[in-house]
């Protein structure tokens, strides 16, 4: 009987998942990536609009068959630079033979009897399988987007590109001052908690249509905002701004989920210990496929933070943590140079608060941390801020012994024999890593080549 083959997935292919070799039972995903042969499966669901009420539709719909390219998905935060968040959108290529993703008023279309082919709700899933119906990792979704850029049909391919935005596109687009109910008495959390919850007015919660209520993981904080007590307080921002300046007083980061929640906590790893082992040259079964680079990351290397937390702009209105430059080894601001974080929020009058705040983000950022970047094998399990540990080696020690490549010492200023062998230096490795602890920074994905872009902040044991 012959056996069956490997999946070699080619873009524009669906794969059912109950189409593959099957693996050992009681695999786990670390096992599944450790195997040599990986079965790999891909979907995209959408859920349309109902013309009806302008609600999504209960259940996803499958367009997978229909994909031709699937694109490349990712997640950062405090990537390029602190205190900002990325999730990016993503661009998928469909087979438009019969015009199923024609205007909605055209009667092949899988719109037509609904509101519109914009902000269609799109669910990209991914992982592998074992070949008898199981999925790992046990949540496979890699993001949840919004289609809601240009839809170009291109004629002589037959096909249309659908241009899909991120999850938290709808509160880049929503005025903060369209969520009701915000006083200036209440806690940062408190605020968030209003936000998931606001509503049209007419009993519809505006939010939850793209992050159900129980997809919000808000931690609780205990700091009265202040600066949100006028009618007038909120104009110039959207919900998006709000939220972040709302994570900034607090030292928090606010983020998306790669399974269509949002996250306001703080930049911490997920856990305290490893979720997932990197491993490549010099190691048996490597899952890193390229080492792209590693520095120590002085951009982000603040010495001294300065806060602005009242008006007007006085020296009582600022908060400073830092030391004085002195010409010392031990002196950070000696040795690197004086970087200043500069902070503006006047969300809450609380010196000892904005202290805390300050002391915080002096203690994360005045340490010179390693940040490394690697392609890996495809790793669909992996969170922002997920703690993670590196095992690699580049280079080699001199492993082959020629005498020719000692010298012999003619040190005639000491007490040493001048007739003694001296042992030539040992090539040193350039990335020597054992286990190294990192906390992922930025998660890229490529699902056409199933490749894994990690970007890596080092954590402390």
């Amino acid at each position: 009987m012959a056996q069956p083959q490997p999946l070699v997935v080619q873009p524009g292919t669906f794969q059912p998942l109950g189409s593959f070799q099957a693996t050992p039972s009681g695999q786990t995903i670390a096992g599944i990536i450790r195997n040599t042969v990986h079965f790999p499966f891909r979907k995209v669901e959408i859920k349309r609009r109902q013309d009806s009420d302008g609600l999504y539709e209960a259940n996803w719909f499958d367009i997978t068959k229909f994909v031709t390219r699937f694109g490349s998905l990712q997640t950062s935060v405090d990537d390029e630079r602190i205190n900002q968040f990325v999730h990016s959108g993503v661009q998928l290529s469909v087979r438009n033979d019969w015009g199923e993703f024609n205007p909605e008023h055209d009667g092949g279309s899988l719109f037509f009897g609904f509101l519109t082919r914009y902000r269609t709700k799109v669910r990209v899933s991914a992982g592998y399988t074992d070949g008898s119906g199981n999925s790992f990792p046990s949540v496979t979704t890699q993001g949840v987007f919004i289609l809601d850029g240009e839809i170009i049909s291109n004629v002589p391919k037959n096909d249309t590109s659908l241009k899909c935005k991120s999850i938290i596109s709808p509160f880049e687009e929503t005025r903060a001052n369209e969520v009701t109910g915000i006083t200036s008495s209440m806690t940062s959390s408190e605020i968030m908690e209003k936000i998931r919850d606001a509503s049209d007015g007419s009993g519809n919660v505006l939010f939850r249509q793209w992050i159900s209520a129980s997809s919000w993981d808000i931690t609780p904080t205990t700091n009265i905002i202040t600066g949100l007590g006028t009618s007038t307080s909120l104009d110039d921002f959207t919900t998006w701004d709000l939220m972040n300046q709302l994570a900034e007083v607090e030292g928090f980061v606010v983020n998306a989920t790669r399974e269509g929640g949002l996250v306001f906590g703080n930049r911490n790893p997920n856990t305290d210990t490893s979720q997932f082992s990197l491993y490549g040259s010099g190691y048996r079964r490597p899952n890193i496929i390229k080492f792209r680079s590693a520095k120590e990351a002085v951009n982000k290397l603040f010495t001294f933070v300065r806060f602005k937390y009242l008006d007007p702009d006085t020296t009582t209105s600022i908060v400073e943590n830092g030391t004085q430059t002195v010409i010392d080894p031990g002196s950070l601001e000696w040795k690197y140079g004086r970087n200043t974080l500069e902070l503006e929020n006047t969300f809450f009058s609380d010196t000892a608060t904005v202290n805390r705040i300050v002391a915080e983000l002096n203690n994360e950022f005045s340490n010179l941390r390693v940040e490394a970047e690697i392609d890996c094998v495809f790793l669909p399990q992996i969170e922002i801020l997920d703690r993670v540990d590196v095992s690699y080696r580049e280079g080699s020690l001199n492993s082959v012994m020629l005498w020719d490549m000692k010298t012999w010492s003619s040190d005639t200023a000491s007490d040493i024999d001048p007739g003694r062998l001296v042992w030539a230096s040992e090539t040193s490795s350039t990335i020597d890593y054992s286990k190294k602890n990192f906390k992922v920074i930025s998660r890229k994905t490529n699902l056409d080549t199933f490749v894994t872009t990690l970007k890596l902040r080092e954590v402390e044991n």
